[in-house]
């Protein structure tokens, strides 16, 4: 893998198998890596675990492994197109300090969100409501 090793705080947005998208974070909602999928079924795929492990290399522990946890967040409904503007979605969560598993989105106005941002050059949280 072609990246450097996450020391600090991120968040990631992966291409898994090149038909997916999947967000992840390390030590901004909880000090250990959180993975988010709108697609997940609560499976990491090889491919995607290799990411992880080089991505987050740094958060082993003395035998090579990383706590991962897989986040119970919203899943698509309206077809398996949605993953990116879900993955973005995610991401901008957890970059304004919400944690994606306890908010539900607006899934029908992710694209259209996703384009206003890019036209005024910023992405602001996306529509959304507590999960109860």
């Amino acid at each position: 893998m072609g990246f450097d090793s996450v020391i600090h705080a991120a968040v990631q947005i992966h291409n898994v198998d090149r038909s997916h998208w999947v967000t992840s974070t390390a030590g901004i909602l909880a000090n250990k890596v959180e993975v988010f999928d709108s697609l997940s079924g609560g499976v990491i795929k090889r491919q995607f675990r290799r990411q992880l492990v080089h991505l987050y290399r740094a958060l082993a522990d003395e035998h090579g492994a990383i706590a991962v946890t897989i986040k119970s967040v919203q899943q698509q409904r309206l077809g398996k197109g949605n993953c990116g503007p879900f993955a973005i979605a995610f991401a901008t969560a957890v970059c304004n300090g919400i944690d994606p598993s306890t908010v539900a989105f607006c899934e029908r106005s992710l694209r259209q969100h996703i384009c206003a941002g890019l036209e005024i050059g910023s992405l602001q949280p996306f529509h959304s409501l507590p999960i109860m």
